[in-house]
């Protein structure tokens, strides 16, 4: 039953987003490192680890995206 619901969640290779809270368009803060923070927050499961952890979304000139494993990884990739 958890696999069926993880074929309609938006994935990029072993990440699965299962839910996105918030709102994109409101900035809670600014970081000098990664840009805008939203309010939005974006609640990822890893099928290699089987663990989940909530990310917040940040904003940038090229788009929303989200920090994992010191990456940015943008949220156009999932799908």
């Amino acid at each position: 039953m958890f696999k069926e619901f993880l074929e309609k969640c938006l994935r990029y290779e072993n990440l699965y987003i299962l839910e996105e809270t918030g709102n994109r368009e409101k900035i809670k803060r600014i970081s000098k490192r990664h840009g805008k923070v939203t309010e939005a927050s974006a609640l990822l499961f890893d099928s290699g680890t089987k663990r989940t952890t909530v990310n917040e979304i940040y904003f940038n000139s090229q788009g929303y995206f989200i920090i994992r494993d010191q990456k940015r990884l943008r949220l156009g990739k999932f799908n």
